[in-house]
C-alpha cells in the first residue's frame, strides 16, 4: 500500500507561521529525505501565504519529482478572473490536482458571497470546493 503525506508545504523564502518549522526555506530535497524516513511514498503540496514564489516552488518540485510530489493549487474568491480560471485548472504545469479558496479572517464574509459564484463552475468540472481559513473557527463565524 502507498502512503501518501495530505498535505506538506515548501517554500523558498521568509518566515512561517509558528505552527511550522522555523527556517526560511524547506526544499522538494529536504521533503523527500524526511518522507523516506518515515517510510512516506509521496505527498501533496499545498501552497504558503509567507511565500510570493510557493506556487512556482511546489510546480518544480512536482515537474522534478513527478512520482513523489503532486500538488494544490489555489483560487482567490475575490478575484475576478477565479471563476474563469477554473475550466482549465488542471491543464496548468504542475499537475495540480484540484484548488482550495483561501480565506483570511477578513475574508470570510465577502468571500462567503464570492466562493457560490464558483460553485457551479467548480461542479460542471468535476471539482469539489469549500473555503480554508487559517483558524477554522474564524471561519464557522464561531
Amino acid at each position: 500500500m502507498q502512503i501518501v503525506d495530505a498535505q506538506i508545504h515548501l517554500w523558498s523564502e521568509g518566515l512561517p507561521s509558528p505552527s511550522h518549522r522555523q527556517v526560511t526555506s524547506f526544499t522538494a530535497e529536504e521533503a523527500i529525505a524526511m518522507m523516506d524516513v518515515a517510510g512516506v511514498d509521496a505527498a501533496v503540496i499545498h501552497l504558503v501565504h509567507w511565500d510570493p514564489n510557493c506556487h512556482q516552488v511546489a510546480v518544480d518540485a512536482v515537474g522534478k519529482y513527478p512520482g513523489r510530489f503532486a500538488m494544490l493549487g489555489e483560487l482567490p474568491p475575490l478575484d475576478p478572473q477565479s471563476k474563469g480560471r477554473v475550466a482549465t485548472w488542471l491543464d496548468q504545469p504542475g499537475v495540480l490536482l484540484g484548488f482550495r479558496l483561501p480565506v483570511g479572517q477578513a475574508q470570510v464574509q465577502v468571500a462567503a458571497q464570492q466562493v457560490p459564484a464558483l460553485g457551479p463552475e467548480a461542479r460542471q468540472h468535476g471539482f469539489r470546493h469549500r473555503p480554508h481559513g487559517g483558524d477554522r473557527r474564524d471561519a464557522q463565524g464561531q
